[in-house]
């Protein structure tokens, strides 16, 4: 069938020269299975299988723990044989695929397509939100749609991903008829995010059933039915209704005050009936508590117009003493640690102050992660260009046929490092899932092969000379000296890669980025945002010798080589603004005003790795708080008029 593919339509090889070693890897297992002389055998081999393919569905997980309940089957003496060992797995994943359980009350738990064909009298559906119900479309990681297509038309039917829509609105269908009474409902608030979350659409299709027209997303809010979000907003409404209690009846679900967990619960209750019934008097007795009173004391400070110790002000001497300490008059600074506070003052101190890390990402254990992509880029170049810089300069000044023949030799000692690389990182355990590492790896290979081509169109003399040079320790360190005060800032680092004329007069340095470029800024130091480059122009011109010309370029190599140039006039240009920048940001950590800078204003200048620290509403506080004229230095980072600093 493959072979009659290739002369139909020679297109289509492409696609089936990736397909064919899964194929042949996957009937290779199948083949084994069925040879297999035990039952132990026969769950080896679909076991190796579903590890390889299907690892990442969950639904893998009960497939496996049928699979491996039957190499059990060696103990009863019964010859292995194939069509018996299918025909037990298919009862017993038909048992428990249903996937629904049962209550002595009648209630059943469970899928819609589990549910079908059963007598239902009242069927309640939860979480009916977009991106979950439908959910996302995910495209195959081995496939996509458009192979999927050529395929289908070529050799057999593949069934496509975008066409999950569809089989979500037959689950739609499936549910409508399942009961004569239903409730659907969907959560107004994302609880991991603390976002308000969209209904579906097809719960505005159920709202049209029922109605009998055309249903809208504010119509939708008015026609339901909301449910308090928890217990305490319950006791307020229950205190409202009734004014003249000091403890008030249960609400709509059943809450009472008296059945609160502990004192502290009871505490909150008492607080949120009292203040319903507007008598905040109540719960006077509540000031005695000295952690209520703290708590107290916290919401206002968070609320005020102006920033606080609640905020991330530290005000107190011995955490002064330590900022004094840590980040000092002699401090040498590097630029991701002034970026860190440019992008957040607050997420600066928690993790480069306390030693915070973000939650870490569930996918990134399925896959390699950004800081060892970038590790392993940086190591593959510097190996590379330190041992055939020379040849990848010659290559640039010869003829096309001479510079084909270079490419070729310089593409094959690149692979051979990469390859080498590779499977010296593979051998330590961290590449995720292997298909996702088969991924990753093939991605590596085609952005090196990109930034080789691109090394080898460049038009100008330079050579790579210098590679994860050191600056900004004694005795050389890069300074930005305020010429009225004599104060100096060191700023310190490693520079990933210079070139040089063979002059010594003209150099570029290089600043490698794993990821793709960002929007492009009409601030080449995106507001102090971009510091790297600056900074290590200053630390070059600081070394004995120093080139009269240094241009400068972050190099970003996913999804092609793409660069972002600081050139050596744009750099003179900016200095003045560069030091003003780094002086704002010294007096800033230094003077322990470290306060959360999040996005209020729409323009996403921090993710928020610290929700629960910083709050839901962090926005709505920062906004109430941002004319507070401590914070109009770290404003000024965005343009505003600043003092006048020299370089």
């Amino acid at each position: 069938g493959l072979a009659q593919a290739r002369h139909r339509d020679p297109g289509v090889a492409d696609t089936v020269a990736i397909l064919t070693p899964h194929l042949e890897r996957l009937f290779g297992l199948l083949r084994e299975f069925k040879e297999s002389r035990t039952f132990r055998g026969m769950t080896e081999r679909l076991t190796e299988l579903l590890d390889h393919w299907f690892a990442a569905d969950p639904a893998a997980v009960v497939v496996r723990t049928e699979v491996r309940a039957l190499e059990r089957l060696d103990l009863s003496g019964e010859p292995a044989d194939a069509a018996a060992f299918e025909w037990l797995l298919d009862r017993r994943l038909r048992t428990t695929g249903r996937g629904i359980t049962t209550d002595r009350e009648g209630i059943v738990a469970g899928d819609i397509v589990s549910l079908r064909g059963l007598d239902v009298d009242y069927l309640f559906v939860p979480g009916m939100t977009e991106r979950s119900f439908p959910g996302p479309i995910v495209q195959d990681s081995i496939l996509l749609d458009a192979e999927r297509r050529r395929l289908a038309d070529a050799v057999t039917w593949l069934p496509l991903k975008r066409s999950g829509v569809d089989e979500e609105k037959l689950f739609f269908e499936l549910m409508w008829e399942t009961a004569p009474d239903r409730t659907l409902s969907w959560s107004r608030l994302d609880p991991t995010k603390g976002r308000p979350s969209i209904a579906s659409s097809f719960l505005l299709e159920a709202a049209a059933r029922q109605l009998g027209h055309s249903v809208g997303f504010r119509e939708l809010e008015d026609s339901g039915t909301r449910i308090p979000l928890d217990h305490l907003t319950e006791a307020r409404e229950a205190g409202r209704r009734h004014p003249e209690l000091l403890v008030p009846p249960a609400g709509a679900s059943g809450h009472l005050i008296e059945d609160a967990l502990d004192s502290r619960e009871f505490d909150q209750m008492m607080v949120m009936a009292a203040l319903g019934a507007g008598r905040p008097e109540r719960v006077a007795f509540l000031r005695d508590d000295p952690a209520f009173d703290r708590c107290l004391e916290a919401a206002r400070d968070r609320w005020r117009v102006s920033f606080t110790s609640r905020d991330g002000v530290l005000a107190d001497p011995a955490a002064l003493s330590i900022l004094a300490r840590r980040w000092g008059a002699d401090h040498v600074w590097s630029a991701s640690e002034l970026e860190s506070c440019a992008t957040c003052p607050m997420r600066f101190f928690l993790e480069r102050g306390l030693g915070l890390c973000e939650d870490p990402n569930p996918e990134d254990a399925e896959q390699l992660t950004h800081q060892d992509r970038g590790k392993l880029l940086h190591e593959m170049l510097q190996e590379f260009l330190a041992g055939n810089g020379a040849l990848l300069m010659a290559a640039r000044g010869v003829g096309d046929a001479d510079r084909l023949a270079a490419r070729k030799t310089l593409a094959t000692e690149l692979s051979t490092i990469v390859d080498r690389r590779l499977t010296q990182f593979s051998d330590g355990g961290l590449i995720g899932h292997p298909l996702l590492w088969k991924v990753e790896s093939d991605r590596l290979r085609l952005d090196l092969a990109e930034w080789l081509d691109f090394e080898l169109a460049r038009t100008d003399p330079l050579v790579p000379h210098r590679f994860e040079l050191r600056f900004g320790r004694p005795p050389r360190p890069g300074r930005i000296e305020d010429a009225g005060s004599g104060r100096v800032e060191g700023l310190g680092g490693y520079i990933d890669r210079v070139d040089l004329s063979a002059d010594g007069r003209v150099a570029r340095i290089v600043d490698y980025k794993s990821g793709r470029m960002p929007d492009s800024s009409d601030d080449p130091l995106d507001g102090g945002r971009a510091l790297q480059l600056a900074a290590y122009r200053l630390g070059l011109a600081a070394r004995p010798g120093a080139p009269a010309r240094i241009d400068a370029e972050y190099l970003f190599l996913s999804g092609g080589t793409t660069p972002r140039l600081l050139s050596d006039e744009a750099a003179r240009d900016s200095g003045k603004r560069f030091a003003d920048i780094i002086r704002i940001l010294a007096d800033t950590i230094r003077s322990g005003f470290l306060p959360a800078w999040p996005n209020g204003d729409g323009i996403g200048r921090c993710h928020c790795a610290y929700p629960s620290v910083c709050g839901v509403n962090r926005e709505d506080l920062f906004e109430r708080k941002r004319a507070d004229p401590r914070f109009a230095a770290l404003a000024a980072l965005d343009g505003e008029p600043m003092g006048e600093v020299d370089e």
